[in-house]
């Protein structure tokens, strides 16, 4: 069990820092096969101080949050009713056994209709366009009317 764990918690910091955990605790990386293999001038790395690994590891961190933040933000829509706007309110479908009417077809949305007064925070009054009141709708429950 012990092992998963340590597994594991390596596994996280590789993939966060860029850095094994051996070359985070040590100054300089382990080379296993520097004795056996010989490399040219370009192919040996540069020593990098602690404080550099973990301020490039600090970078690699930071950007990696705020790329999973902008995947959380995607396709969020800033809409802001006004007074006086057309919009659908989201309604409940009826089924009529009677009439043949199955709400499992009907359409999601009434028909337009006018936002006559704020209620803070989130909930308009709402009437028809002909001013018969409608009720009050929170904001999730209203989209904006689309003119064709």
């Amino acid at each position: 069990m012990l092992l998963k764990r340590e597994e594991w918690l390596n596994g996280t910091v590789a993939g966060s820092t860029g850095f094994s955990p051996l070359e985070l605790t040590f100054e300089s990386p382990r080379d296993l096969f520097k004795k056996f293999l010989k490399k040219g001038a370009d192919q040996v790395s540069t020593d990098e101080s602690l404080s550099d690994k973990v301020l490039q590891a600090y970078i690699r961190m930071k950007s990696k949050a705020s790329r999973r933040l902008e995947g959380q933000k995607r396709g969020l829509y800033k809409w802001e009713p006004q007074i006086g706007d057309l919009v659908l309110c989201r309604c409940h479908p009826v089924s009529e056994a009677l009439k043949g009417v199955n709400g499992k077809f009907s359409r999601p949305c009434e028909n337009p209709w006018r936002i006559t007064k704020r209620i803070p925070p989130y909930s308009f009054e709402v009437s028809g366009v002909d001013g018969k009141l409608r009720g009050v709708f929170h904001k999730q429950a209203l989209k904006p009317y689309l003119e064709t």
